[in-house]
């Protein structure tokens, strides 16, 4: 019981994965804030993000511009430059917002 269990919740989020992998945006952004190119996305994907306030207003200006962009790809934009990196929760449709520095010391 518990083996079928826990390839439900692997099958799930494995497809919750690919649909996030399928969709497509596209954004254009010329210094715009990091806090409002958070809010952008939000609205466009319906993914949630988590992050600390002060790490969001440190940010530098964000300017970019895609077409039938995956969501990894506009987020890798966001994020190009900053002192920050991300991570994709398919399952609570969040994204997770932390200083790269805490990244390295995880390894």
């Amino acid at each position: 019981m518990r083996f079928l269990y826990l390839y439900f919740v692997i099958f799930s989020i494995s497809t919750l994965q690919k649909e996030v992998d399928k969709r497509t945006f596209s954004f254009s952004f010329f210094n715009a804030p990091l806090k409002q190119v958070i809010g952008a996305v939000e609205k466009k994907t319906g993914y949630h993000f988590n992050y600390v306030s002060k790490y969001i207003e440190d940010g530098h200006p964000v300017s970019f511009k895609v077409s039938s962009a995956s969501l990894v790809q506009v987020l890798d934009l966001c994020f190009k430059g900053q002192r920050l990196t991300y991570r994709v929760v398919p399952a609570e449709k969040a994204i997770e917002v932390i200083p790269a520095a805490a990244l390295l010391k995880r390894k």
